[in-house]
């Protein structure tokens, strides 16, 4: 039967009514099944920042985060751990939290990379290391619109992942290294098989030593260092000259379970009436990729000097991923150590090393991949005037 030109005139507005409909849900407000679609989230004074307590990493990009609102919009959230107010739907998550763990989305993103993205009225920002954290909460940051209102979106749109692995942090390494100063092997008579038989028990990896002779007369012509490293099961070893002394060498040095790619000894700022500083700068191959090492033995006479010493190491250290430093900084006072720029001290003022002063003047410092695991000291017992400083590393990124 053929339709009438009215039933093809009705026909035809009901489609278009429908379309109408169709396209009307699609739009920011609605759906086709009732439910609302945001395309974007609105951030107010009612966000709080939410993250994992335990997480350091977490808890420095949710203070990042705060300070960007704060310094670019005047807007001023409060930061709470995971578990210290009840959930609320106005939140931005950082890292794994109990409530979005965020593994469906961040399952792909890899060893190095990051994930941003939205649910219902929370914004989560995940971060396989440190640094990918760090990259998450700027794009995040970055990618806000202030609206004409003056209320901050962030578009649902603007979810993004990168995808990248982390070489070293993909190790899973697990590191015990130290700080020794040995006092030239004088407590011990110069057998070094006896500082040796000290240290062996604790599975250290590296080690930085200070004080080390070399066919110096008063420890009777030997090599302090190689005598030491072989006696102690350290195959790689490397030695640091600051001063010619008594017939021999003096200075300090690394022993090494890892191959050491390449060893530098550089002079560091020291006024003439000084005994000459130096540091020694090692690249570790571990497991195929490359660690900087660093040794250093700082002026005690001068805090303006040493100043300019800890200024000069942190230079040559630059960005470099993945450092680790020990030392006799001859110093405990703390702002002084954290002149080295990214750096993370082990020794804290916890550990007197230096015991006749009672004195936390030995250290390591960290780049911020690592974290700590565990610390200790290893009181020397008159076989140096110092105690050896260890610490259990995991590389995180």
């Amino acid at each position: 039967m053929k339709k009438s030109g009215f039933a093809k005139k009705a026909l035809a507005s009901i489609l278009l009514l429908t379309l109408f409909v169709s396209l009307a849900g699609c739009k920011k407000g609605g759906s086709q099944d009732g439910e609302p679609v945001h395309t974007e989230v609105v951030i107010d004074k009612d966000y709080r920042i939410i993250y994992d307590g335990t997480n350091e990493r977490a808890g420095k990009a949710a203070g990042n985060i705060q300070s960007a609102l704060y310094r670019e919009y005047k807007l001023l959230l409060k930061i709470c751990k995971d578990d210290e107010e009840p959930e609320s739907k106005k939140e931005i998550l950082i890292g794994s939290t109990s409530r979005e763990s965020g593994e469906e989305n961040a399952a792909d993103y890899g060893s190095g990379g990051w994930t941003v993205y939205t649910k219902d009225e929370k914004c989560i920002i995940l971060g396989a290391t440190g640094t990918a954290l760090t990259e998450a909460t700027e794009y995040f940051v970055d990618s806000l619109v202030k609206n004409e209102d003056g209320t901050l979106a962030f578009s649902r749109s603007s979810a993004k992942s990168e995808h990248k692995t982390d070489a070293l942090a993909a190790l899973e390494l697990t590191l015990r290294v130290a700080t020794f100063n040995i006092e030239n092997g004088s407590g011990v008579g110069h057998k070094m098989e006896k500082l040796a038989e000290h240290i062996a028990p604790l599975g250290l990896d590296i080690v930085g030593l200070q004080e080390v002779d070399v066919g110096t007369s008063r420890s009777g012509g030997i090599d302090t260092l190689k005598e030491l490293a072989e006696a102690a099961g350290f195959e790689h070893y490397a030695f640091s000259r600051a001063i010619d002394h008594r017939g021999g060498e003096y200075g300090h040095g690394i022993m090494s379970k890892y191959p050491i790619v390449s060893y530098e000894t550089k002079l560091l700022t020291t006024p003439a009436e000084y005994e000459q500083r130096v540091y020694g700068h090692a690249t570790l191959d571990v497991g195929g990729e490359h660690i900087d090492f660093y040794n250093a033995h700082l002026s005690f006479e001068n805090a303006d000097v040493r100043a300019v010493q800890f200024a000069e190491l942190s230079s040559a250290i630059g960005n470099s991923r993945g450092f680790i430093v020990t030392g006799d900084f001859n110093t405990e006072d703390k702002s002084e150590r954290e002149l080295i720029e990214g750096g993370a001290l082990v020794n804290t003022g916890k550990y007197a090393t230096f015991p006749s002063k009672n004195t936390a003047i030995d250290d390591i410092i960290l780049h911020s991949g690592w974290d700590i695991l565990d610390s200790g000291m290893l009181e020397s017992d008159g076989k140096s005037d110092h105690n050896l400083l260890w610490a259990e590393v995991h590389f995180a990124g």
